[in-house]
């Protein structure tokens, strides 16, 4: 007798909520039965006894044999049910329904017909009554034609010349109506409805989503009692009330109350006039960006090229003219630009080009002579001969006098193709500046002091300004003071300014010795942005938490903090990502099956996980290959058990590295072979002895390659 084995065990209530892990086993104390768990699924699977109690429900997907099969209750079965014998209560089944249908007919006279049932036989004897008619011929030869009640008629044919009342269902293999098919009457059927012969009862079916086909009548000219027939995609969407309808052509007027989309990509107009009462006309709706010129199109025909009313795109402008573009031109259309002739009301802004013919009204600002055109009309009303009373439409008082000193009110500028378009002239060796007066005080001024060849910037107001000399200096207080400059600057200069950009120099970092930032600094320098030389490092003070900033260091609560960004954190090297943090935490290589923790030298100590994984799953399992018949060992089964039922397993050459371990289990009742193949050598550890291994029924042996073909086996039930 084995040794005591104990195995986790509970009540059915409790299993209903445990997964147990794959191939795990435990005991269901309600039921006194073995649970299979397959790592998934809540509960797990309930093994039978050996006496097949505590089974509630026992589905078989294959076949049940059995000696005998004895059923206390109902027996449900949906496909056929095969025996070389049936009984009812210990009879016969054929006997058992004779004697049924013998005791329905025995004694029954009631139509006039004597049935006797003759037991020996299993046959029925009909004796046919006195009916008071002939009991041959035709039913038109029995007197009165009374009534006829039979279970079942058996006859060659049946011809029945007046009404059949038929409660049950009436089956043939062919209708006819008069000689002709049922199907072919029912389509040259008038459809009436009992209550109004003029119309036809339709049920309303409006919030079904289908396509209901129209009917029309299938003859235009037809009278009378026509026929239905549906032509065409001529139909209707209840759910969406859309009627769609290939084409519409009519003679007659159509009027659309509601909006008119139309989805084409041609619309034609053939009407002599068209009426539109719209305040605007859009062209180009919808657009999200144009390329297209855009306008009104008039065909011209024979007469010559197409006349049009356009928005040139290109050119950003409106034009009018005539051009080879048609409706379905697009892009840029070349437009030759044609005559407007029109009256122009309003102030014009830009140049004319050619020839003005007529009265010009108001003042005309620009050149209306030279190359590009002339002016005739009358643009100015002279009223006298020797002192004209304006030019151009403006008055004498509008221009600046270049004789005698004058005053102008609005803005001048001086547009010329010279580098310099203004110069003031100081003539006999006399200063020349440009003063600045307000309210007829001077305020300052810009000049040049030719005594002194200097350049002066003077206010006035402060009695202060630059002058450029030798080198510029500021002038304040009545003397003279160094600017400072990139000739001047560094040691030496004599220059200590207080601020610089109005910031004093404590709020600037020194370079050459240690300094403290006070506040936030930013580089964006791009690679390289901060560069620590060698010999130096970073340091980072314990301090309060600064929040969770992507990409941010921090030491704080004696902890150095390396915070990323949602994806994570990337450890580079080499041009190469080698690991990273992802967002949720883990700790990933960048490339599979590539880097190691530790090294053959530096061993990690202790790794503490909840599961440690390699390419076959957890190392705390042993996976299974499971194998119904003759099986070949196969280099992914290392670190797998073989699960096999029958046939045996073979060990080839060539196979796996030494240490790899391949554990087989003989999932039956039988002895099964494991096999040495040619060139492969099995050592028993139990005897030394070499050669194909016995393992029992129920047995388990584990394989362990030491080297090239040579392996060494261990287990129970091995021979």
């Amino acid at each position: 007798m084995a040794k005591l084995l104990k195995l986790r065990r509970g009540t059915t209530s409790q299993h209903s909520s445990f997964t147990g892990a794959e191939g795990e086993v435990t005991v269901d104390t309600d039921k006194e039965a073995l649970v299979v768990h397959n790592g998934s699924t809540a509960g797990g699977f309930p093994v039978a006894r050996a006496d097949g109690t505590g089974v509630t429900n026992f589905t078989i997907t294959g076949e049940l044999d059995a000696a005998t099969l004895d059923i206390s209750g109902n027996a449900d079965i949906d496909g056929t049910l095969e025996a070389d014998s049936y009984t009812v209560d210990g009879t016969a089944l054929s006997e058992y329904i004779a004697d049924t249908v013998g005791g329905m007919v025995t004694g029954n006279t009631e139509t006039g017909i004597a049935v006797t049932y003759e037991d020996g036989d299993n046959t029925l004897d009909f004796v046919v009554g006195t009916l008071n008619q002939n009991t041959t011929g035709t039913a038109a030869n029995l007197s009165g034609t009374p009534n006829i009640t039979v279970n079942d008629v058996t006859a060659a044919s049946l011809d029945i010349s007046g009404n059949a009342d038929i409660d049950g269902t009436l089956e043939a293999d062919a209708y006819t109506v008069n000689g002709t098919a049922l199907d072919t009457h029912i389509a040259g059927v008038t459809v009436t409805n009992a209550t109004n012969s003029a119309h036809v009862s339709v049920a309303d079916n409006e919030n079904t989503n289908e396509n209901n086909l129209i009917p029309f009548i299938e003859d235009a000219s037809a009278t009378g009692n026509v026929g239905l027939e549906s032509d065409g995609d001529f139909h209707y969407n209840p759910s969406s009330g859309q009627l769609t309808v290939p084409a519409v052509s009519t003679s007659g007027n159509v009027t659309v109350a509601g909006n008119l989309t139309v989805n084409g990509t041609t619309t034609t107009v053939a009407t002599t006039n068209t009426t539109i009462t719209d305040n605007l006309l859009e062209l180009n709706s919808g657009a999200g960006s144009n390329a297209n010129d855009c306008g009104i199109l008039i065909e011209r025909g024979s007469t010559g090229n197409n006349a049009i009313i356009a928005w040139d795109e290109s050119a950003d402008k409106f034009t009018v003219g005539t051009t080879t573009g048609t409706a379905s031109s697009t892009g840029n259309i070349s437009i030759t630009a044609g005559t407007l002739v029109a009256n122009i009301e309003g102030n014009v802004t830009g140049n004319i080009t050619g020839n003005i013919t007529g009265n010009v009204t108001g003042n005309v600002t620009g050149n209306t002579s030279g190359s590009s055109g002339s002016c005739t009309g009358n643009a100015a009303t002279a009223t006298s001969a020797t002192n004209a009373d304006t030019v151009d439409n403006l008055h004498a008082s509008s221009f600046l006098r270049s004789d005698a000193a004058d005053t102008g009110t609005g803005i001048i500028t001086l547009s010329h193709t010279n580098d310099y378009k203004l110069i003031l002239d100081g003539s006999g060796g006399g200063d020349s500046r440009i003063e600045f007066q307000a309210s007829g005080a001077n305020r300052g001024y810009i000049g040049w002091s030719e005594s002194g060849s200097k350049y002066w910037i003077w206010n006035n107001a402060r009695s202060t300004g630059i002058v450029v000399d030798s080198v510029p200096q500021w002038y304040e207080s009545g003397a003279l003071k160094t600017m400072w400059h990139s000739g001047n600057d560094g040691a030496g200069s004599g220059l200590d300014a207080d601020t610089l950009d109005g910031v004093q120099g404590s709020s600037f970092l020194r370079s050459d010795t240690a300094d403290t930032a006070g506040s936030d600094i930013t580089f964006s320098g791009g690679a390289g942005a901060i560069t620590i030389n060698a010999g130096s490092d970073i340091v980072f003070n314990n301090g309060n938490w600064c929040g969770d900033t992507y990409g941010a260091i921090q030491q704080h609560s004696n902890r150095l903090y390396i915070k990323g960004g949602t994806d994570g954190i990337r450890f580079r090297e080499g041009a190469l990502d080698r690991w990273y943090i992802d967002g949720n935490g883990n700790f990933i290589p960048a490339a599979d099956s590539s880097y190691s923790l530790g090294s053959g030298s530096y061993r990690v100590s202790t790794i503490y996980a909840d599961e440690v994984q390699d390419e076959l799953g957890d190392v705390r399992r042993i996976p299974q290959n499971s194998q119904s018949g003759a099986y070949t060992l196969v280099a992914a089964d290392a670190g797998k058990h073989i699960y096999i039922t029958t046939g045996g397993v073979t060990v080839p050459t060539g196979l796996y590295s030494n240490g790899d371990a391949v554990t087989i289990i003989n999932h039956s009742g039988s002895d099964q072979t494991i096999t040495q193949a040619s060139g492969v050598t099995i050592y028993n550890t139990a005897d030394g002895s070499t050669g194909n291994r016995t393992l029992a029924g129920r047995g388990m042996c584990t394989l362990i390659r030491t080297g090239n073909n040579e392996y060494y086996v261990s287990g129970a039930g091995l021979s």
